[in-house]
């Protein structure tokens, strides 16, 4: 990457702290979201896989929105692969644990929510690996810059 103007660093900057303040609010309804549906569940009802369902679902797409964050900056993957085959994936995913959970039972169905978000979590860790790993690669190679310039850059 060329170096960048000191203009276009500050631009840079913005967007990204901007990006990451955007994400933090969905983030929150997102917990706010899921603290209601556990504490205000209908219990009369409801079964306690589709609160489950609800939760895996919720987890999954704050989980999504920061892997984003720290995927595509970082080249890990191609904004088509994460946002087009990603999410065919996903969905059909739980469209098949939804087929499964009508026709075994209720087990595979949960079972298949929580499989989503447990890959998902695991592909969000090996994409703070990756980074913390060109951060030191970066840092090794160029040892007289700091690391909040490295951060800046990476």
């Amino acid at each position: 990457m060329p170096p960048l103007s000191q203009e276009q660093e500050r631009n840079r900057e913005a967007n990204v702290f901007y990006a990451a303040f955007m994400f933090g609010l969905v983030s929150l309804v997102f917990v706010g979201r899921m603290a209601w549906v556990i504490f205000f569940s209908d219990d009369g009802g409801g079964r306690i896989s589709s609160v489950l369902e609800e939760l895996s679902v919720e987890t999954d797409f704050v989980i999504f929105q920061w892997t984003a964050f720290v995927a595509l900056p970082l080249s890990l993957v191609s904004f088509n692969t994460l946002f087009c085959w990603g999410a065919i994936c996903y969905a059909a995913w739980h469209v098949l644990g939804g087929i499964l959970g009508a026709l075994v039972g209720v087990a595979i169905e949960v079972l298949f929510f929580w499989l989503a978000a447990v890959a998902m979590a695991g592909f969000f860790g090996y994409c703070l690996a990756v980074h913390a790993r060109c951060k030191s690669l970066a840092q090794n190679m160029h040892p007289r810059i700091g690391v909040d310039s490295v951060s800046a850059t990476v």
